[in-house]
């Protein structure tokens, strides 16, 4: 075991792991050998829209105001059953490290019967008709999306097959977890993780037409989609049984670049897709949306979605576990 965390190796995917992770006071576990996993929040995108404009106004001896717009909404066609599944396996994953560097980790069915459990907060079965995935839609400039006039971006949210979403008590999970965390005499760890799953490529031009003195001003726009996988953002929250606050903050940004799948227009897509774009809308509240020459969809390669998302999280997870590693071998001294 290294002696400080931001000494330790990187791997694979954060090849600097130790300097550009966040390690924000994690000596507040140094006492406990215990951890729990009450839940993860998996964010797996499943939209994605852009809308470039581009304007300009005349000048002397030109004619005209030239104006140019491009958009592209880009649905991905998964469900929220392989976002639950994905959210499960991840869950799994970060249990096992912990396991391996030390940690008695304890699980959530061995307090349910509890005072504290009781009084948690949790919310329960979705409008998807499912309990631990729901969704939700953002607009304006979005980490990873893109940077043009108008962004948006939709995602499944999913914690593990068998768990619930906690609520934040006074807009922290800290004030939440704090019972559940003394009465389990446990380390109780709230990770997030999120995964994009397109870029846009976004462009302006302007130019002149006719002749020199009685030029027209003209600008165009357009916008293009890369269906390529990233982990934009991933945080780690510790609790633990006396109160104590620490965080893990992943590097900011993107990591990993992996084309995921085919981009098509909508209106090409077979039946079953076209289901598919539906299910998703729905569960954005974007039924009513129609579809245009901007409309895509985006069929990720189930096989290679999950060996990435398992890669980059995987990977996050290693840093997480082997730095949390570190203090429960000094309170085993």
């Amino acid at each position: 075991l290294v002696a400080d965390p931001k000494k330790m190796e990187g791997n694979e995917v954060f090849p600097k792991a130790s300097k550009d992770f966040k390690f924000i006071k994690l000596g507040a576990i140094k006492k406990d050998q215990r951890i729990m996993v009450p839940m993860v929040e998996l964010k797996l995108q499943n939209w994605g829209s852009q809308t470039v404009v581009a304007q300009t106004r005349t000048r002397i001896g030109e004619k005209g105001t030239a104006s140019a717009q491009a958009q592209a909404d880009v649905t991905v066609a998964i469900d929220a059953a392989t976002a639950q599944r994905i959210a499960t396996a991840v869950h799994k994953d970060l249990e096992k490290r912990l396991a391996e560097q030390g940690w008695e980790v304890v699980s959530l069915d061995s307090i349910k019967s509890t005072k504290a459990y009781q009084k948690l907060d949790v919310d329960g079965t979705s409008k998807l008709g499912m309990v631990g995935v729901k969704a939700e839609k953002k607009t304006g400039r979005l980490l990873g999306v893109g940077m043009g006039d108008t962004a948006g971006a939709g995602y499944f949210i999913a914690t593990a097959e068998g768990t619930d979403f906690i609520k934040p008590k006074m807009g922290l999970t800290y004030n939440a977890v704090r019972g559940i965390s003394k009465e389990a005499d446990a380390v109780v760890l709230i990770p997030t993780y999120t995964i994009n799953l397109m870029t846009f490529d976004t462009g302006k031009s302007e130019g002149r037409s006719g002749l020199a003195d009685l030029a027209k001003r003209t600008v165009t726009a357009s916008v293009g989609v890369d269906p390529v996988i990233q982990l934009v953002d991933a945080s780690f929250e510790f609790t633990t049984p006396k109160a104590g606050l620490a965080n893990i903050y992943a590097p900011w940004g993107t990591t990993g670049n992996e084309y995921i799948g085919d981009v098509i227009l909508a209106s090409e897509a077979s039946p079953a897709l076209a289901n598919a774009i539906g299910g998703v809308a729905g569960a954005l509240g974007m039924g009513g949306s129609k579809r245009s020459s901007g409309t895509y969809v985006l069929t990720p390669d189930a096989a290679l979605l999950e060996q990435q998302v398992f890669r980059m999280t995987g990977a996050v997870n290693d840093v997480v576990a082997r730095a949390a590693g570190f203090y429960v071998a000094k309170a085993k001294k």
